[in-house]
C-alpha cells in the first residue's frame, strides 16, 4: 500500500512530517495542522507545492515563518503561523483541483530541503 506525508513548518524552523495512508486531506487535518479556522492554499514557488496557512494569521499577529516565507512567499510578502506543504499532483486523474499529501518519499526529501533553509 502506497504511503503518504505532508510537512508542517513551525514559525520556529522546526519541520514535521506527518505519514498517511490517505492521500487527500481533511479540512480538520488542515486546520489542525495550521492551527487556525480559516484556511488559504498559497501556491507555491516549487511547480505544484501548495502552503496551507492561516487565512487571519497576520490580522492575529502570528510570527512570520521565515522557512515557509523563503519558499512559498510573494515578493513584497511574507508568510506566518504554522504552515502545511502539500501538492497540487494527485495521481487519480478524474480528481478534483486540490491540496493533496504527498508521496513519502517525496515528503521526506522535501523536508531534508527546508531543514537546510
Amino acid at each position: 500500500m502506497k504511503k503518504f506525508g505532508y510537512l508542517v513548518i513551525k514559525p520556529d524552523g522546526e519541520v514535521a512530517l506527518v505519514s498517511s495512508k490517505s492521500p487527500q486531506f481533511t479540512l480538520e487535518e488542515l486546520q489542525l495542522g495550521a492551527e487556525c479556522c480559516t484556511i488559504q492554499i498559497v501556491p507555491g514557488r516549487v511547480s505544484e507545492m501548495l502552503l496551507c496557512i492561516d487565512d487571519e494569521g497576520k490580522l492575529l499577529g502570528k510570527p512570520i515563518n521565515r522557512k515557509a516565507t523563503i519558499l512559498f512567499g510573494q515578493k513584497e510578502d511574507f508568510i506566518v503561523g504554522t504552515a502545511i506543504v502539500g501538492t497540487s499532483y494527485n495521481e487519480d486523474p478524474e480528481a478534483e483541483p486540490d491540496i493533496y499529501k504527498m508521496p513519502l518519499d517525496i515528503a521526506k526529501r522535501f523536508q531534508v530541503v527546508i531543514n537546510s533553509l
